[in-house]
């Protein structure tokens, strides 16, 4: 990018633009240099108007001329595109002394790339380059070069423009790590919490008791065959005398038969059998029938507590996918606040850019 100035005779008015646009329309070079041999070779502040139309210009060069639109001018001000052409022998000159300054070779290159940054105060002062939250200066010094290669600065205020556009995108970038900070503090311990409740088992521990249920279910279907087949085959009760926890949950099942009776010695499957043939008149053939319904009553009992908590673990998923989404969205003095941040930022990375 690059400005023309114009100089200007001291005391000019505005009634002096018609000079300079007398001079746009083809007399150029002779009422320049009269604007020069009056005003000294040093330009001088322009009118209003002028200076408007010439701050707000931008030059595209092309080859053998250079071109000023009036980008950003406002309808009021006024609003001029010239063309300044220039010879093509001039211009081979200007090719030719280009070529023959500026750093050469590959080192010289390398350290002239950064010099803009070197001196960049805002680049000096938005990383963070200690302590915890260090940063890494060499990605904002990526940045920066990528934005002044496209945006080509001229002169040191439009420097400073890209330098505040690289450092406005900068804040953004933090502002949402932030961001992602909040949802982490949320969601990282969201998992501890919910099992850390008393009401809540881990899938683990479901696992464990689906396990230890299915392993039940299965010793209780395989006393139930054996009761059958004994059974049938008319073996005696004192062949299951033994089997000291079926009797036990029968007692419990039919303890109200053992109201009233205080002469009853105490558990035993023994005493217990007697009690159900002598006092409540019960069979063998009863007993029998009484140990087989046990059974299926605990297969029924544990093929639903298994089914219950498979459900659960499937809930417990449900419910944790439920609160990870609800904690991506922050409470809403965070958002706000977050959202006023932003908006901040924006506002001025447009605001530069705008200038630019």
């Amino acid at each position: 990018m690059h400005r023309i100035k114009y100089p200007l005779p001291k005391n000019s008015k505005s009634s002096n633009i018609k000079d300079l646009q007398g001079a746009q329309k083809g007399a150029y070079k002779p009422a320049y240099k009269k604007l020069q041999e009056t005003a000294g070779n040093q330009p001088q502040d322009l009118p209003t108007e002028l200076a408007v139309i010439v701050a707000s210009s931008r030059v595209a060069r092309t080859p053998g001329t250079y071109q000023s639109s009036n980008q950003g001018v406002s309808p009021n001000s006024y609003s001029r595109r010239f063309t300044m052409t220039i010879s093509k022998k001039q211009l081979e000159a200007n090719k030719k002394n280009a070529q023959k300054g500026g750093v050469k070779t590959h080192e010289g290159k390398a350290i002239v790339k950064y010099n803009a940054l070197k001196h960049g105060l805002l680049a000096k002062e938005v990383v963070i380059t200690i302590g915890e939250g260090a940063e890494n200066p060499e990605e904002f010094d990526a940045l920066l070069e990528a934005l002044q290669t496209q945006l080509v600065p001229a002169g040191t205020l439009e420097e400073i423009l890209v330098e505040k556009i690289a450092v406005a995108y900068w804040r953004l970038r933090r502002a949402y790590k932030y961001e992602v900070g909040l949802i982490r503090e949320e969601l990282d311990t969201t998992t501890d919490d919910f099992y850390s409740r008393e009401y809540n088992k881990t899938d683990e521990e479901i696992d464990q008791q689906i396990e230890k249920n299915k392993e039940a279910l299965e010793s209780w279907n395989q006393d139930k065959r054996d009761f059958n087949k004994m059974r049938k085959k008319g073996k005696p009760l004192e062949d299951i005398y033994d089997w000291f926890e079926n009797w036990e949950w029968l007692e419990d099942k039919l303890k109200y038969l053992l109201l009233g009776h205080d002469d009853y010695e105490g558990f035993d499957p023994q005493n217990f059998r007697e009690f159900l043939n002598n006092k409540a008149d019960w069979s063998d053939e009863q007993i029998w029938e009484a140990h087989i319904e046990l059974c299926d009553e605990k297969i029924d009992e544990l093929k639903k507590e298994i089914a219950d908590l498979e459900k659960q673990n499937q809930q417990n998923k449900l419910k944790l996918q439920v609160i990870k989404k609800l904690g991506n969205i922050h409470s809403k003095d965070e958002l706000d606040r977050l959202l006023r941040y932003e908006g901040a930022i924006e506002r001025q990375l447009y605001k530069a850019l705008n200038q630019l």
